[in-house]
């Protein structure tokens, strides 16, 4: 159930009335995801911090409010009824959500803690200690 609907057009779902726009605004939403954590880097100087990560919800949230509003304003989209609204600002609540949440979930896991040996903590738990097995066949080191 799409959200959005483009101003004009007929309630069809071809490459040329839906996949090209939805792919322009897809590509959009990257480079503003794409914006915002450089952007909450500076303004926090440390990636690996509480503030950092509000600096990138908070920053993200606002870039989503400006651009739906300009858009809807603009009368490049317009919502459907299944678009949940913000009751104060009359933007839609998805995108701003996701261009809010996103980038800051994509930048908890890009600048997440390391070990020193630079091993993912996860190989590390799917090590087998002991190579034989219980019935006594020995299995290969994963």
């Amino acid at each position: 159930m799409p959200f959005t609907r483009a101003p004009g057009r007929a309630r069809s779902y071809g490459l040329q009335s839906r996949v090209l726009p939805c792919g322009r605004a897809a590509a959009f939403d990257v480079v503003v995801s794409l914006a915002v954590v450089p952007l909450a880097a500076m303004l926090t100087r440390r990636t690996q911090s509480t503030r950092f990560c509000i600096a990138v919800v908070v920053s993200g949230a606002l870039s989503g409010i400006a651009i739906e509003a300009w858009a809807v304003r603009a009368g490049r989209w317009s919502y459907t009824e299944a678009m949940p609204l913000s009751p104060i600002l009359s933007v839609g609540v998805v995108p701003v959500a996701q261009v809010a949440l996103l980038p800051a979930f994509a930048a908890a896991l890009a600048f997440r803690p390391r070990p020193r040996n630079g091993a993912i903590p996860l190989a590390a738990a799917n090590r087998v200690e002991h190579p034989v097995a219980v019935t006594g066949v020995e299995r290969p080191p994963c």
